[in-house]
């Protein structure tokens, strides 16, 4: 199966290259090589039902799952692409989770069948869930936005094959979801960075589980470079 990753190799190069060119050289940032390393950021926010905004600043904390790639204050990371995906996950099992680039309805399912459900919470709808690729995206450095008005309609990707009760494979790879993002934002991880999401929502919305064990996330998941030991 191709994967039509939205960021090429080349793009890629040119990018480490600009970082490391010394400046005597015409660099901007005259990075040392072994300082600057392909790498990720992951953040998890579990979704509400009476919640219209998620900000996800991508800085350690107390309680941090250990799926999650966060930004040390010492460090920046310069953005390429960014996915925005749903995990379903049972939280005595973090981890387990695979990320959806849609909302799958079998996932939820499993959910819903997996036991009894607190009393007074709606099932999650799987068609509420499509709320979050009808919202806006956007990405602020301290008090300036450096994104702004991203359609999260971009990172809704249903694979022509997928996962239910019978078939248990789907054909989801790693570039489902993730978009390349322009400009690039370049996160410093001693300033305030904020990337915000904006969904839709009305009364009676049904978008987290009613099962104490059970959970479901809005993952923003950048990939880029780590230039480590800048600040």
């Amino acid at each position: 199966m191709k994967n039509n990753f939205p960021i090429s190799e080349d793009k890629a190069r040119n990018v480490y290259n600009a970082l490391t060119l010394p400046v005597n050289q015409g660099g901007r940032f005259g990075y040392a090589k072994e300082k600057v390393q392909a790498s990720f950021l992951r953040q998890e926010l579990p979704l509400r039902n009476n919640q219209s905004t998620y900000a996800f600043d991508f800085q350690p904390k107390n309680g941090s799952k250990p799926t999650e790639r966060l930004l040390q204050r010492t460090d920046n990371f310069h953005m390429l692409g960014l996915g925005l995906l749903l995990a379903v996950e049972n939280k005595n099992k973090p981890g387990s989770a695979p990320l959806l680039a849609y909302p799958q309805l079998f996932e939820v399912q499993k959910l819903i069948a997996s036991g009894t459900a607190i009393g007074g919470i709606a099932d999650p709808d799987v068609r509420d869930l499509n709320a979050i690729y009808n919202g806006i995206l956007a990405i602020k450095q301290v008090s300036t936005e450096v994104v702004s008005d991203v359609d999260t309609r971009r990172f809704y990707v249903v694979p022509s094959t997928q996962e239910n009760g019978i078939n248990d494979r789907s054909e989801a790879n790693y570039a489902d979801g993730i978009i390349s993002i322009e400009p690039q934002p370049i996160l410093v991880g001693k300033d305030s960075n904020a990337l915000t999401v904006t969904i839709p929502t009305w009364p009676g919305i049904a978008l987290q589980s009613n099962r104490a064990d059970w959970e479901i996330n809005l993952v923003a998941y950048a990939v880029g470079y780590r230039i480590l030991g800048v600040n």
